[in-house]
């Protein structure tokens, strides 16, 4: 559950929450009836809940969790819920790992006006920008494209409008009544010394944050 506003804005960044989002398995009393928890590993199995948790950098305070069973956890939507009962009244820049990377986690975010940095997978792998024509260089640039699951000849012929999505894939802004979703964001891809990159999403913070706090 939510702490109050006040107890949680005592050491803002520039005037935003800094929150990351991650989650952890825990360990509980073995129960093999639990089929929310109980997994099927070694000669008698174990029972482990997964807390996805919203941590306070600055406050150093956990200001948000969800506990879901292991055998049945689901990270990205456990972000979704708890981005969608923020309180809207306290700016914030939620980051997360590569796990979250989704269309549907990118859409709740920005329908909940939230800026956010999330890393995401290389361009040559399968994840999202594998889809999209992207050197294979350092490069930072906006995607803004239609989500749609219309097979149709004006989406199929127009990749550089249309995203099709599979069924199989969440947008919970899509049903029979909107059937094409619009959104931006911004893709920054750092090459390091080693070369290894790094991708990242980010919601346009509209000013320049410093590096550095004062």
């Amino acid at each position: 559950m939510w702490n109050s506003a006040e107890e949680l804005s005592d050491q803002p960044y520039h005037g935003y929450r800094l929150l990351a989002c991650d989650g952890s398995d825990v360990n509980i009393a073995r129960d093999p009836e639990d089929e929310r928890t109980f997994i099927h590993e070694g000669e008698k199995g174990y029972n482990a809940i997964h807390v996805n948790a919203l941590y306070d950098i600055m406050n150093h305070t956990y200001c948000d969790f969800l506990v879901q069973g292991k055998k049945k956890l689901h990270e990205r939507a456990a972000l979704n819920t708890i981005t969608d009962r923020y309180p809207d009244s306290v700016p914030a820049i939620l980051m997360a790992d590569r796990g979250y990377e989704s269309f549907n986690v990118f859409a709740h975010l920005i329908q909940k006006n939230m800026k956010f940095i999330i890393r995401m997978k290389d361009i040559n792998s399968n994840g999202i920008l594998s889809a999209y024509d992207l050197p294979d260089s350092q490069f930072d640039t906006h995607i803004k494209t239609t989500l749609t699951r219309r097979h149709t000849k004006e989406t199929l012929g127009d990749p550089n409008t249309y995203t099709i999505l599979q069924q199989t894939t969440d947008l919970d802004f899509l049903d029979e009544n909107c059937t094409y979703y619009d959104i931006e964001f911004r893709i920054v891809r750092i090459l390091l010394d080693n070369g290894i990159s790094h991708l990242h999403c980010h919601k346009s913070f509209g000013r320049r944050l410093p590096l550095r706090r004062d």
